[in-house]
Order: structure tokens, then sequence, then C-alpha cells
């Protein structure tokens, strides 16, 4: 049986930086469950039906910051806009943070709407590519 996964889930687990979170996906249905360390409830919850069925679950790993790093010098290289792409190597050569490259993008309806769907294309890949290495 084929399942549509829920990709805006996905994309949310992979990019959540926090320590105090973890996300499980459900090869069966397609769901992401989330554990916060906050939820005591919640968390036990989700343990009792991983530890049902393990198999039927796998942890959603966080992704590294070296991949969004990536994701906008790609960006930076696809578009037209030269100077902006001069400003994007600048942020991340200068170790700024996403909110500075955010900030900018923001500044340029056109490229942050280029920027939302170009990132969510490759979070998708990213997404496509992992399912594959567990079994989806």
């Amino acid at each position: 049986m084929n399942i549509t996964p829920d990709f805006d889930a996905l994309i949310k687990a992979l990019e959540d930086r926090s320590r105090d979170t973890r996300y499980f996906f459900d090869k069966k249905i397609g769901d992401v469950l989330v554990v916060d360390a906050g939820d005591r409830e919640g968390a036990l919850n989700v343990a009792q039906k991983i530890k049902a069925d393990p198999a039927r679950f796998a942890q959603i790993p966080k992704m590294p910051a070296e991949e969004a790093i990536k994701d906008m010098e790609a960006f930076a290289d696809s578009g037209k806009d030269k100077k902006l792409a001069e400003r994007i190597h600048a942020i991340i050569r200068g170790g700024a943070s996403y909110r500075d490259f955010r900030d900018l993008i923001e500044s340029k309806p056109v490229e942050k709407e280029r920027w939302f769907k170009f990132r969510k294309d490759r979070m998708i890949l990213r997404i496509n590519n992992w399912l594959k290495t567990i079994g989806k």
C-alpha cells in the first residue's frame, strides 16, 4: 500500500533545531509523531505506540545546519540577480545567521517567493531520499 507522507510535517521535523523535540515517521500511514520533552503524557503516548510496533516508526533526523547553508548558496547561484547573490554569499562568509538571510530575502518579494519554492523543492528531495533509506 502506498502512502502519502505529510511533507509539511516532515519539513518542519527536519528543520527543527530543538534538542527537546524529536519526531517519528509512521511508515504505515505517513504521519509524523512529535515527542516534546515538556509534554510528558504525550511523550509516553508516543513511546507506547513505538514500543507496540517499532518497525512501523522511524526517527526523523535533524537536518544539519550545513545543509541549510548549502541551500542558501545554491539559491544565490541559481538566480539572475548577481548583486543579491553577492550579498547572500557575503552573509554566509561572514557567519551571519539564517535570520540575516531571511531579512534580506523578505525585502525582495519576487526572490522571497522563489526562495520558498526553491527551499521546499530541496526539502522534498531530501525527504524522498530519506524515505528510500527507510523502505518507503
